[in-house]
């Protein structure tokens, strides 16, 4: 019986030798694990095809109201076709205008290309959607 103490433990983990630093486990694959699981959180640049699912709907949201607004149409009218996270090279997004400045920073983001069946748009954001710029039009 233990009366008016504190018990104190630890706990050691064994880790493998090849995952002994953040470089080793940037360029390892876990066992068993799904492409989308085998990403690096260390990895600088990410950009896969990654599904219209991926793509936070507050994103969507964001670009599907600005082609409507750009095209004076309803929202409805537009369906994404695709995204895919990105970097940027810039708070531009790789986009500035002529005479703009822009901070030289890395800039995750996404790329996503939305369509009405007759045009397509392509866009760039930022992680947060508060960015956005239109790459083209056709």
């Amino acid at each position: 019986m233990i009366s008016g103490g504190i018990l104190l433990f630890s706990v050691t983990l064994a880790i493998p030798s090849q995952f002994s630093g953040a470089a080793a486990l940037a360029n390892s694959t876990l066992p068993n694990a799904s492409p989308s699981q085998t990403q690096s959180p260390f990895l600088l640049s990410h950009s896969n095809n990654a599904p219209t699912s991926m793509l936070p709907q507050a994103i969507a949201d964001t670009v599907l109201q600005a082609v409507a607004q750009r095209t004076n149409q309803p929202i409805s009218g537009f369906k994404i076709q695709s995204s895919e996270s990105n970097q940027w090279t810039d708070s531009c997004l790789g986009l500035a205008n002529a005479g703009e400045i822009c901070a030289q920073v890395i800039t995750p983001g996404w790329r996503v290309e939305v369509s009405d069946g007759q045009t397509t748009w392509i866009y760039r954001t930022d992680r947060r959607g508060k960015t956005i710029r239109l790459e083209s039009a056709n």
